[in-house]
């Protein structure tokens, strides 16, 4: 169709024509992702981390008011070619959705949104509406995996800088003992709730103050860098606190406070300083004439009806096969395993923990004693999903060895090792757990269509593959564990793998029987 020239007059009429199939299009969708919605919000609920994601919305639309003008002089023209893209997107959520990547359902969701903002206004209001449209991506929770990462840079910092000062300092992983008292960095010292607020904050600022991408880039990256860097010295400001006043300050709740005082000044600093580079606004000037492609309501209404049949497909396919999942679900009642010519079971545990797994459908803990050798102790974990469902999955960030600020046991490290798995070398995660009076060596790791996976990425694409060619055999983890001493960790490191040699066999064995 050929461009013609068109009056403000219908450019006015466009817009409120498409502003009311956006909004159509808007309650659809959030109709069909009524969960992914609901998930995100529940995250806004219970994380103070993510509690500024209710925000988000208001902060985008507030952007796109400010664009008014600049929107008023530009003629909105579906784009066609939004449709594949809304059916890769699609395909994606639904990948997401049958292994239970909440985060990636949620990121799928909001590019669906962006997507149908350049179905029906087109390219040129999606240029113009840029940030305010990438900005809905805070949206999503997302920055949980950098937790672990993030305790060990604090950790590594503050004992670093503590050994520059003199003071004796003993430490173990994230834990470390002054002659003041005993410390360890936790999941809310890690700084990523101030890293992700100061991301926000700094690109929302960085968006509003200057019109130069350098100076927005520059100043983003200064966001991301300074509360990581913040965070640091606040960790080793409270450590210093704390020993200088005999445990007596920065051990409570001032913990707390000092974190976000000082976090406050940071973020007023950093917009202080970049205040000085400020620009001035842009003058918008509107263009001598206008021109887009005629087109009529009914050819939008088709490219609507087809991203909707797209969408609608995508929703149902995730339907059946979760319902077909639930319905090849074979009742069993428990897992058995028989004493094995090595290693006989005992009657009681002496070793009291237990790896926290969500919801399994099945699992089995025991204890086994070497008959060569009696003192040989080492336990076994199984935990069993015949089917992957949210809360109830393989593969979730809250199945750990042990929870943070556990009363017993403190988790000191975890680094993946090679081990031999019947004649195989296999890489598993090795984790050491301590308490008052012993010290666990453990070993563990995820089977997945009899493969040992540990990568949790691998392990849900893996899940994702199976899922689609109709594969509804479970899957399971494998967590063994033993006492040692310090001085001689290898003698528990050949104990586990002794006891792993000879038991694999009915390990296995014991959990195929459950798929059967």
């Amino acid at each position: 169709m050929a461009q013609n020239a068109i009056t403000k007059a219908e450019i006015q009429q466009l817009w409120k024509q498409k502003l009311g199939f956006f909004l159509i299009s808007i309650v659809l969708l959030a109709l069909l992702f009524f969960n992914t919605i609901e998930s995100m919000v529940n995250i806004w609920l219970r994380s103070e981390t993510f509690t500024h994601g209710f925000l988000i919305l208001p902060i985008s639309l507030y952007l796109v008011w400010l664009n008014k003008k600049p929107l008023s002089f530009l003629a909105p023209a579906s784009q066609f070619w939004a449709l594949p893209l809304i059916a890769i997107v699609s395909f994606g959520w639904l990948m997401a959705s049958m292994v239970g990547v909440q985060v990636v359902e949620q990121w799928a969701f909001v590019t669906l949104l962006i997507l149908f903002v350049l179905l029906i206004f087109g390219w040129a209001v999606v240029k113009q509406l840029l940030f305010p449209l990438l900005y809905l991506y805070f949206m999503v929770p997302f920055g949980e995996q950098f937790i672990q990462p993030m305790m060990n840079m604090t950790a590594w910092f503050v004992i670093k800088a503590i050994e520059l000062t003199g003071i004796p300092i003993y430490s173990e992983g994230t834990f470390f003992t002054l002659p003041s008292g005993s410390w360890s960095v936790v999941e809310g010292c890690s700084g990523v709730r101030y890293l992700i607020a100061s991301i926000a904050l700094g690109t929302l600022y960085a968006y509003m103050t200057y019109t130069s991408y350098i100076k927005r880039s520059v100043f983003i990256l200064a966001s991301i860098i300074f509360p990581i860097v913040a965070n640091w010295l606040r960790a080793f400001m409270i450590v210093m606190l704390g020993h200088f006043s005999d445990m007596k300050l920065a051990t409570g709740v001032d913990h707390i406070i000092y974190g976000w005082v000082f976090f406050g000044i940071v973020l007023f600093i950093m917009f202080w300083v970049g205040s000085y580079w400020r620009d001035d606004e842009a003058v918008i000037k509107e263009p001598k004439n206008h021109s887009v492609k005629k087109e009529k309501a009914s050819g939008v209404f088709v490219y609507l009806v087809s991203a909707y049949l797209i969408i609608a497909a995508t929703v149902f396919m995730d339907y059946q096969i979760r319902l077909r999942s639930t319905q090849d679900l074979t009742n069993v009642s428990e897992i058995k395993l028989a004493n094995n010519s090595g290693w006989n079971k005992m009657q009681e545990r002496s070793i009291q923990w237990t790896p926290q797994y969500i919801n399994p459908t099945l699992h089995y803990q025991a204890e086994y004693q070497a008959k060569d050798k009696q003192k040989n102790v080492v336990g076994l974990y199984i935990a069993f999903y015949a089917i992957q469902k949210q809360d109830s999955e393989l593969i979730n960030s809250q199945n750990i060895m042990i929870r943070q600020k556990h009363p017993v046991w403190a988790q000191k490290r975890e680094n993946a090792t090679t081990i031999t798995l019947e004649n195989n070398k296999q890489t598993v995660l090795e984790t050491y757990l301590s308490s008052n009076t012993e010290d666990l060596l453990i070993w563990h790791w995820n089977v997945i269509d009899d493969q040992v996976v540990i990568n949790s990425y691998k392990a849900k694409l893996m899940e994702a593959i199976k899922q689609l060619s109709g594969d509804t055999s479970g899957e399971y983890a494998i967590v063994i564990y033993t006492q040692f001493e310090k001085i001689n960790i290898d003698a528990a490191r050949q104990r586990l793998q002794q006891f792993i040699d000879n038991m694999l066999p009915d390990i296995r064995q014991a959990v195929t029987q459950k798929q059967k």
